[in-house]
């Protein structure tokens, strides 16, 4: 089975595709980025369907590694939600251990929405100091 991946949902820069693959090699994790047309459960459900034990969203501009790095550590832990807000409240991250369709849904979530939809599917959120990601 296949470690981690970051998911990057909107294509990103030839420059963050270069750090992101940088901070995956060293953290053993993968990068994909979705499909285009796949949607965010679409390009979840693919990733798992590869083989990876755990999936971390994200969109362009990607997180700093540091982050990267804390979100897949607690994605080490089964049924597990990491959530990334930006500074207004929304998911910049989102990093998953199981397909849970209703906290990859099309509409964008607030932090809040997503903690009750977390906890409703079983899973331990774990939520990530608020990111700067302009």
């Amino acid at each position: 089975m296949a470690g981690p991946a970051v998911l990057v949902l909107a294509g990103p820069s030839d420059g963050e595709l270069a750090r992101l693959t940088a901070w995956a090699a060293s953290a053993g994790a993968a990068v994909l980025v979705a499909r285009a047309g796949a949607g965010r459960l679409g390009a979840v459900v693919e990733a798992f369907a590869a083989g990876h034990t755990a999936v971390l969203t994200v969109g362009s501009p990607p997180p700093p590694g540091a982050v990267l790095t804390l979100a897949v550590a607690e994605l080490a832990a089964p049924m597990t939600a990491v959530l990334g807000p930006d500074a207004g409240g929304r998911l910049a991250v989102l990093g998953l251990t199981e397909i849970v369709p209703a906290l990859l849904a099309p509409a964008v979530l607030g932090l809040a929405e997503a903690l009750d939809l977390a906890f409703e599917a079983g899973l331990s959120p774990v939520v990530l100091p608020a990111l700067d990601v302009a």
